[in-house]
């Protein structure tokens, strides 16, 4: 279902561009912009996981270890709705491996700021983020200017140490001291992960 207004979808992928553009080659409120969200305007390596697109990020942010056990408990959780499997004989580290069989690419990125001022836009209603542990670095450099437009965030944060602090607790100071009320919460897809999703609303 799409918003009726604008609607700006950034895609780092060549490949999932070609599928976006696809797929909302009908539909005239969707601008399609090839390039990662960063925290900085540049280029990067881009790791794509062949088989779970959805769990692809900028190579400098990707946790491989993360995403293995991730994939991994997901596939313990499937095997225990199928009746007669014995999950003891499987070497899930294998399989998990090879669901996340990757390449990577040479990808154009730009900062939240630059796309903005690009646009032009007065007022963003929602922005989601599902950057795969960017979150923290395209936020903290937003300018007072630009937060200031934006109404609603959400999506999902990855957690992993940052020093002695938690990426998550520095992701949820950066939203409040912007003027934002956060929530966290893991629901059945994250719980026992590393990964919560998050909405923030301003005011």
């Amino acid at each position: 279902r799409v918003h009726p207004g604008p609607v700006l979808v950034v895609e780092p992928s060549s490949r999932q561009c070609s599928v976006l553009r696809r797929n909302l080659r009908h539909v005239d409120n969707v601008t399609i912009r090839e390039a990662g969200l960063a925290g900085r305007s540049g280029t990067a390596q881009f790791r794509s996981y062949l088989k779970l697109p959805a769990m692809s990020g900028l190579l400098d942010f990707i946790d491989e270890d993360s995403d293995r056990a991730f994939v991994a408990r997901a596939i313990l959780e499937k095997m225990a709705l199928d009746a007669g499997v014995n999950t003891a004989r499987i070497d899930l580290g294998y399989v998990a491996g090879t669901s996340l069989t990757s390449e990577l690419e040479d990808v154009n990125t730009v900062s939240l700021n630059d796309l903005m001022d690009e646009c032009g836009w007065e007022h963003v209603d929602l922005l989601k983020l599902d950057i795969q542990g960017a979150e923290l670095e395209v936020l903290s450099g937003l300018q007072d200017a630009h937060w200031e437009k934006i109404s609603q965030i959400t999506g999902e944060i990855h957690d992993r140490p940052v020093g002695t602090s938690a990426r998550r607790d520095l992701f949820v100071d950066v939203l409040e001291r912007n003027g934002y009320s956060v929530t966290l919460e893991q629901g059945e897809a994250f719980a026992g992960t590393t990964r919560y999703y998050f909405a923030a609303v301003r005011g």
